[in-house]
């Protein structure tokens, strides 16, 4: 595992997805004193139970994306979810891993993964209506 920077607070944190395509996110919670207190992570299934950092790594190594100092929202973030207080539906481009470890360390929901997907869906879709377009306005199309 690539070492971390162990400053308490919150992490985002990410390893390779275990399918290989991606990246899975969490966040890892440092105390006061510098030592991991444990990982939350969220799947198709909704937060995940709180975790290792080693159990959240699964053996692939895990990368620091940002930290967040200890900040009272985040933290009472971090506990409602630990208590089951927040609950949300899995969605690959609105509610991911990334977007929730965003929303849980920093009160925001973004994903650079989903964006990048959305963006190359949008271009496949405007290919496809092109093609479709070309197709309609062919001469063998118009003798049909």
């Amino acid at each position: 595992m690539s070492p971390l920077p162990y400053r308490p607070g919150l992490h985002v944190i990410f390893r390779p997805k275990l399918s290989g395509l991606g990246f899975h996110y969490g966040v890892l919670l440092v105390g006061g004193d510098g030592s991991p207190r444990g990982v939350r992570h969220y799947g198709t299934g909704g937060w995940e139970a709180a975790t290792t950092l080693e159990g959240f790594a699964q053996g692939r190594p895990v990368k620091f994306e940002s930290h967040v100092p200890q900040d009272p929202a985040a933290l009472h973030r971090w506990v409602t979810v630990s208590m089951g207080g927040v609950r949300a539906d899995y969605d690959l481009l609105e509610s991911n891993c990334e977007h929730q470890a965003n929303w849980l360390a920093q009160g925001r929901k973004a994903s650079a993964q989903a964006s990048a997907l959305s963006v190359v869906l949008g271009f496949g879709a405007v290919l496809a209506a092109a093609w479709v377009a070309d197709q309609l306005s062919s001469p063998e199309a118009t003798r049909a």
